[in-house]
């Protein structure tokens, strides 16, 4: 089944029995082009009227595919968010490739997460940007800057300027 942004949110607020409390929404979404999805919600009429977009992670973003990789059996944004424990990578990379090997799973998780701005990039070699809109207030292309999400917000002026926070340096704030 496929969904538009419209009929996610659609689905998301009908349930809703008393109309003048805000929903707060989390959305995690690992499939291809999902950045678009998410910016589409981030740029809804909607938006802080009916609901409040608080966490949203995408796979990728708007013009990326999502991969699977078989040894994480499902999606790589999936696999990326489990549990981040700590990891001794004073041991080095022969540590990494052993657990890489063996399938595990939650080692690879900890040693992505403290070493990787972004695992997601990491584990497809640069074929695929998370997204992830944190507290509501910016959206950023995981590993590259941010947008902050004030003002005139259309899709393709947040989407333009997610595709100039892909290359810009980690933490770098790009103007709408």
């Amino acid at each position: 089944m496929v969904l538009s942004q419209s009929e996610l949110i659609d689905a998301v607020l009908e349930p809703r029995h008393d109309r003048r409390a805000k929903r707060r929404l989390a959305l995690v979404l690992d499939c291809c082009h999902s950045g678009r999805t998410l910016a589409e919600v981030v740029v809804d009429k909607r938006q802080k009227a009916d609901f409040l977009l608080i966490d949203g992670f995408a796979a990728c973003m708007h013009d990326e595919l999502s991969w699977e990789l078989d040894l994480l059996g499902h999606g790589v944004l999936t696999s990326s968010m489990g549990a981040k424990p700590a990891v001794d990578w004073k041991e080095g990379e022969a540590k990494l490739a052993r657990a890489a090997r063996e399938g595990d799973e939650t080692y690879l998780r900890g040693a992505l997460h403290r070493h990787t701005p972004n695992p997601v990039t990491y584990l497809t070699q640069g074929d695929q940007t998370s997204v992830e809109v944190i507290n509501g207030w910016h959206i950023e292309a995981k590993g590259g800057g941010s947008v902050d999400l004030l003002g005139d917000l259309t899709l393709y002026r947040v989407l333009d300027a997610l595709e100039r926070a892909r290359i810009a340096d980690l933490y770098e704030t790009v103007r709408l």
